[in-house]
């Protein structure tokens, strides 16, 4: 996949244990998280809408992954991140997102017409 520090989203959740029997596994986890990533970047907000864009978007999937199985339901979607470790998934998710910004300085936003003292004075 990708080396270790990298920001690459699939490997700082390869610490999340998959719920399911592995005998019934369909759809692997690494699938669905990135399915469930890129449909919410896209701006898919519930588990229909993730399903939705998933088919619609297959092609673009399986640049990365294989999805051999195709695009899972809404309810499997539901039903798999509902059985993941909620804390384990935020430090992940946290990880990742922390990762994302290891090589930009720490940034301090400054509203230019306020520092050029153009702003409304009202």
């Amino acid at each position: 996949m990708s080396e270790p520090g990298s920001p690459c989203f699939l490997t700082h959740f390869a610490v999340l244990r998959d719920p399911r029997q592995a005998t019934k596994v369909l759809y692997p986890l690494d699938e669905i998280l990135l399915l469930m990533l890129c449909a919410t970047i896209a701006g898919a907000d519930d588990f229909v809408e993730i399903g939705l864009w998933g088919s619609e978007h297959q092609d673009f999937l399986r640049r990365f992954l294989p999805y051999e199985q195709s695009i899972p339901s809404h309810d499997t979607l539901c039903d798999v991140i509902a059985a993941i470790d909620p804390e384990l998934f935020k430090s992940c998710f946290l990880a990742w997102v922390d990762g994302l910004r290891t090589d930009v300085p720490e940034v301090i936003a400054i509203d230019g017409k306020t520092s050029r003292r153009s702003h409304d004075r009202r």
